[in-house]
């Protein structure tokens, strides 16, 4: 009886088409990515703006490739920042808030009623994203690349030495394969009413 193969994961996908670069170091382009909460879509000079001047990144815009039709997957900057990480929706990976700043560990997605008489679901933001995943940032390296983060992360922070939720500045993301495995990397903290779950695996949960 044959099986019909699982779909490949977003980031293991662009892995394999990143493959082929590893074997051409020299000619690997460099890979700079910005992210800047309440851009406008014309804010920066190479994209029309004649009141901000943004020469830098004017200059790397006409060495490098401009994207024109790309839109971003929330107008929230936590939500946002995991689905270009991992490349899925907000509503894949649980951060539907910009709420990863908190010390409570929520890893569970959930919807719950504001109130009896509410029609309305409510989605409960996790507040870490999930060291499961495989990122962006992996995809990368498994092609040759060094990487590294700068700057805001906002997607959940470390509480002891031992969690990897999020990098130090100037240091590679960490991968799978230096991540602590789950449960033990940390507690994930239970909602008011909800029961205490051992989080499942990203790439096995709804």
């Amino acid at each position: 009886m044959s099986r019909t193969p699982a779909p490949l994961q977003p980031m293991r996908l662009l892995a394999l088409l990143l493959a082929p670069l590893a074997a051409l170091a020299a000619d690997k382009p460099n890979v700079i990515f910005i992210l800047a909460d309440d851009l406008g879509a014309h804010d920066l000079g190479c994209f029309g703006s004649t009141f901000y001047e943004t020469p830098n990144i004017d200059r790397l815009a006409k060495r490098g490739t401009r994207f024109t039709q790309a839109y971003a997957a929330s107008p929230l900057c936590s939500p946002t920042r995991s689905s270009i990480l991992v490349g899925q929706y907000p509503a894949r990976t649980g951060i539907t808030a910009p709420v990863c700043h908190i010390n409570q560990i929520y890893l569970d997605k959930e919807l719950t009623k504001e109130g009896p008489n509410s029609r309305l679901l409510v989605a409960n933001s996790v507040s870490r994203l999930k060291p499961d995943y495989f990122t962006l940032a992996e995809a990368l390296k498994e092609a040759g690349y060094a990487t590294a983060h700068f700057g805001k992360w906002h997607l959940g922070h470390n509480l002891k030495p031992a969690d990897h939720y999020e990098p130090k500045d100037g240091a590679s993301i960490p991968t799978s394969r230096t991540r602590p495995t789950r449960p033990d990397q940390a507690a994930a903290t239970s909602r008011p009413g909800s029961s205490s779950r051992t989080p499942r695996s990203p790439m096995t949960s709804a």
